[in-house]
């Protein structure tokens, strides 16, 4: 790996970057338990009283708030934007 370019990442390359996953959320199934931002370690998530806002800039899709969400009420998918 000598012969790489200094400063060239994967990402900078679309056809070679995967691409980018984030969390949603299913309103109808959200319990607002706050269980999915006490285990975010992006801050991604946050539980304003009855609505959970999950911030797609700091999210990185690892997943981790799915496991643990009780309701079922989140979904890793891609990112369309």
């Amino acid at each position: 790996m000598q012969n790489r370019k200094k400063g060239l990442k994967i990402s900078d390359h679309p056809h070679l970057a995967m691409p980018k996953k984030v969390v949603t959320v299913n309103r109808f199934k959200c319990a607002y338990c706050g269980a999915c931002v006490s285990v975010c370690k992006f801050n991604a998530n946050e539980l304003i009283e009855t609505f959970l806002q999950i911030y797609e800039d700091k999210c990185t899709g690892c997943g981790i708030c799915v496991k643990v969400c009780p309701m079922g009420a989140l979904e890793v998918i891609k990112c369309t934007t």
